[in-house]
């Protein structure tokens, strides 16, 4: 599944997990990593998990075309 990251702006995107492992050895904690937002540049993202598909389908009709990765 994949990650919801907000930034204090209000802008959201979906994160595909697939795209936080580096190499095989990462062992990187997730929120020990550098996030920015994609669409201002903030540093201060809140990631969010999400458990199910339909928290997934959710999500995604409330992004805006073209954020919906994953």
């Amino acid at each position: 599944m994949p990650l919801l990251a907000i930034c204090p702006n209000g802008h959201r995107r979906l994160i595909p997990f697939r795209l936080l492992k580096t190499h095989d050895n990462d062992r990187t904690p997730l929120y020990g990593r550098p996030f920015k937002c994609k669409a201002c540049g903030s540093p201060e993202v809140t990631l969010f998990a999400i458990e199910s598909q339909a928290e997934m389908y959710g999500v995604r009709q409330t992004l805006p075309k073209g954020s919906a990765a994953g």
